[in-house]
């Protein structure tokens, strides 16, 4: 799961938002097979790396402050990572059921 507080604030006369608190994955919480491709995102030394595209990169830390409309690109962003992490995570877990005992 991904969160992200903001607060709402005034700042050189316009809205925006700055984000308070940032919680999510680890990268080594993550597939590899998540990491290898895009959309995806990880929590990395306090920051949140976004990764929509190849050669797109945007971090995100508490004190980042954004408008409106950078806001919405960061929730779609984030929709599409954490839809791309579901479809993976549910792949892996496919037939993969039950236990084993192992006697020597």
């Amino acid at each position: 799961m991904i969160k992200i507080k903001a607060k709402k604030i005034v700042y050189e006369g316009k809205r925006m938002y700055k984000i308070t608190s940032i919680s999510a994955l680890r990268l080594q919480d993550l597939p590899a097979k998540y990491l290898k491709g895009h959309p995806h995102c990880y929590l990395a030394n306090g920051h949140l790396i976004i990764r929509p595209e190849k050669n797109t990169l945007r971090v995100l830390e508490p004190g980042t402050i954004l408008d409106p409309k950078e806001m919405a690109e960061v929730w779609i962003e984030l929709a599409h990572c954490g839809e791309r992490l579901r479809d993976i995570n549910k792949k892996l877990r496919e037939n993969w059921h039950g236990e084993i005992t192992l006697k020597i």
